[in-house]
């Protein structure tokens, strides 16, 4: 047993679909459901009824739900515990990014300003997922790393904290292959409409 089949047993659980699930992930509602059989088998227990309209957690699958919820975020303290130990006495801004938000335009700000603050130094992390949390990034601000790299909307600004724009850029946005955006070289406002 893994950590992403941890994950990706309570992503099926939240979506009830290995396909929702997957597009979660990223990765083939096929993958999804080979990394569950592989969970189970290990296990040697049923944690998912499959039916024609998704899936459905059976009553081992309730059960053991909130244990590999509890272990995941025991795994996300530890991290954030041991970084935490390790820049005791540093002055370190630590920067999260994410597959989506890499760091570049941030590093592009800092390689400007690096000579006034010559007494910090950048760690970039890469931000765990919290699962909990509907806005993901977001929620680790303040708690493994004090800036992150990513896109926000004054609704989430004005309810979880304050920010500053430090700069802006342009950014991708990742679809399904066989979404009919992949085929496009260059997306509009206009080709956006009516997707989700």
């Amino acid at each position: 047993m893994d950590i992403t089949q941890l994950q990706t047993f309570i992503r099926v659980s939240e979506y009830g679909s290995f396909t929702k699930a997957g597009e979660q992930s990223f990765i083939s509602g096929t993958a999804v459901m080979k990394q569950i059989n592989r969970l189970e088998n290990e296990l040697n227990l049923q944690l998912f009824v499959r039916t024609a309209t998704g899936t459905k957690l059976t009553i081992e699958g309730q059960t053991f739900l909130p244990y590999a919820k509890q272990i995941l975020n025991m795994l996300d303290t530890a991290i954030e515990e041991t970084r935490k130990s390790s820049i005791i006495g540093q002055n370190i801004i630590t920067v999260g990014t994410s597959i989506l938000h890499p760091a570049d335009p941030f590093m592009d700000i800092w390689k400007k300003i690096t000579a006034q603050m010559s007494d910090f130094q950048i760690r970039i992390v890469q931000l765990q997922e919290d699962l909990q949390s509907q806005n993901r990034e977001y929620a680790t601000l303040g708690r493994s790393c004090d800036l992150i790299v990513g896109t926000f909307d004054n609704a989430t600004l004005k309810q979880s904290f304050k920010a500053l724009q430090l700069g802006q850029y342009d950014f991708g946005i990742a679809v399904r292959s066989d979404n009919p955006l992949a085929k496009l070289s260059e997306i509009s406002f206009n080709d956006l409409k009516g997707q989700s």
